[in-house]
């Protein structure tokens, strides 16, 4: 029926493209605030001058983006709950956790690169663009490559549009999120041994 094909739509296109717009901004405004902005403030140089360890800082800097992120995702999830099929919920909780925990990430590896928050945001806004054209893809894709559910980004669409609609399986929801939370690991270990080696002066 029409309302069927509409909820389709909505949930195969219009919530999981919500989802990834809502976690890139609310990550890139907080996360290139965090550590570039430090930077940029001149006041980073005291906070490696303290005898917390880099990987605290950047564990701390992450788990504040992180939750900033899952704010909007909080907000977006009370009309999804009312679209989804209740045994799709965990898998949807599963895979929105993972993608915030991933762009989080990224934000803070890219904060840690940068020196300023303008630079920070200019180097990450092909990676948003990169992302959005590949929700996109997915959104034209009437066919979807069965491998694709397994690929970070693509297995995030494709695996929100299916759990809302209760056609998930679990393997793909599981091996999207696990990858795709290894490699914000391998971000966040590249982030601290960037602050290992990062050079300083003293303010004058």
């Amino acid at each position: 029926s029409g309302r069927n094909v509409v909820r389709d739509r909505v949930s195969r296109m219009v919530m999981p493209l919500l989802f990834f717009v809502c976690i890139m901004y609310v990550c890139m405004l907080t996360g290139m605030n965090a550590i570039a902005g430090e930077k940029e403030r001149g006041t980073f140089a005291a906070i490696l001058m303290t005898p917390i360890s880099r990987m605290t800082i950047v564990l701390g800097n992450y788990i504040g983006v992180l939750l900033h992120a899952l704010i909007p995702c909080a907000v977006l999830l009370v009309p999804t709950i009312f679209l989804s099929k209740w045994y799709g919920l965990p898998g949807l909780l599963l895979l929105i956790l993972s993608l915030a925990a991933f762009m989080a990430a990224i934000t803070i590896l890219i904060s840690c690169l940068n020196q300023s928050i303008s630079s920070a945001q200019t180097t990450f806004l092909p990676i948003f663009l990169i992302v959005l054209v590949a929700c996109v893809t997915c959104m034209q894709s009437t066919t979807p490559n069965p491998v694709n559910n397994y690929i970070p980004i693509y297995g995030h669409f494709y695996g929100i549009g299916d759990c809302m609609m209760g056609t998930a399986r679990v393997l793909p929801v599981i091996v999207t999120s696990m990858v795709t939370i290894l490699l914000a690991g391998v971000c966040i270990l590249v982030s601290r041994r960037l602050l290992e080696t990062e050079a300083f002066s003293p303010p004058k």
